[in-house]
């Protein structure tokens, strides 16, 4: 089963898929200035530059008719939920009323609502007139971080990962956050208990090459970071055994050795690499979508629009991540074991 459409997401979800942005962009100096429409924003370019927009010449990206700080906020929910949120949604809709696809707008009684990962807050005098941000943590003290774009001369469209509108000292806490807010966009969730994860195991073969997603290596009983990814013929052994939980997307593709283990994006080079990574840590570069292509499947990454590749047939072949093509190299079956 394949999802494309809006996703109501848990909490501990939501705040790792923000823990993987930061984890990417929160210690670089990065600038949400490209001059890109909706249109050309997307996980594997987010429209940044290494320069701050000039004085008197702002060349913010926009998205969902919005840039600077709330273009970016809607981007980013967006990113994580998968929703095209605008301006004239926002505005046109009343007090507690749906915008779409599960997001509440709230414009009173704010100080009763919990602060929730992927939430957006506004201040400032009107709507057309203010600051936004995203929440990207919640902590049990009621501190928070957001995930924000910092727009005018100042800054230049510098991202910031830390206080709301940098101001710790205004916004010590989410209550005080509410109690100064505008309005709250409530982000769509489910936060019901979570059921085991199923531990579906597969067998995933490439269509071209009619051989197997495998580890490198023989006998493996443990894993580390950086083994390759390559293609064998079908051995039955655990490095051709996967743990999906669900064929469909913001899923991680697990080795059935060691689960904290699954496929990742090596960023260097040309193409970028397949290897082994542990997923802690590396959440942004090991999450993917799978999804259907006639009676097969291809994996993409979720942040980047990346998808998983072969290019021979022989044993040993390399996997890695490519733009996307019609060749069946690009195309997989799963095999439930």
């Amino acid at each position: 089963m394949c999802k494309f459409y809006f996703k109501t997401r848990p909490n501990e979800e939501v705040k790792n898929v923000f823990d993987g942005f930061y984890n990417t962009y929160g210690s670089l100096t990065k600038y949400w200035n490209k001059n890109y429409s909706e249109e050309q924003l997307s996980s594997a370019d987010w429209g940044l530059t290494d320069q701050r927009c000039a004085a008197g010449n702002c060349t913010s990206n926009t998205f969902g008719n919005a840039i600077q700080c709330y273009g970016f906020s809607l981007f980013l929910a967006y990113l994580v939920f998968g929703t095209r949120l605008s301006v004239g949604e926002i505005n046109s809709t009343n007090d507690g009323g749906v915008v779409k696809d599960g997001w509440v707008i709230h414009r009173s009684n704010l100080t009763s609502l919990t602060l929730e990962p992927g939430d957006i807050v506004r201040t400032g005098v009107s709507d057309s007139y203010g600051h936004s941000a995203i929440i990207r943590q919640v902590n049990s003290n009621g501190t928070f971080k957001v995930a924000e774009c910092w727009g005018g001369d100042t800054y230049g469209c510098k991202l910031a990962w830390n206080n709301y509108n940098g101001d710790a000292t205004t916004y010590p806490n989410a209550s005080a956050l509410l109690g100064a807010a505008r309005w709250v966009l409530k982000a769509p969730k489910d936060n019901s208990p979570t059921p085991p994860t199923p531990t579906n195991t597969y067998k995933i073969t490439n269509v071209g090459a009619s051989k197997c997603l495998n580890i490198h290596g023989d006998g493996l009983v443990s894993l580390y970071n950086g083994i390759n990814v390559t293609l064998w013929s079908d051995s039955g052994t655990n490095e051709q055994k996967w743990v999906v939980s669900d064929l469909g997307n913001s899923v991680y593709i697990k080795s059935a050795i060691d689960t904290a283990y699954g496929l990742n994006v090596y960023r260097v080079g040309d193409p970028f690499n397949c290897n082994i990574y542990k997923i802690a840590g590396n959440e942004t570069d090991a999450l993917v979508d799978i999804i259907e292509s006639g009676s097969y499947y291809k994996v993409k990454l979720h942040n980047y629009d990346l998808y998983l590749t072969v290019g021979a047939s022989t044993n040993g072949t390399n996997v890695y991540w490519d733009d996307s093509t019609s060749s069946n190299f690009q195309k997989w079956s799963f095999t439930e074991l």
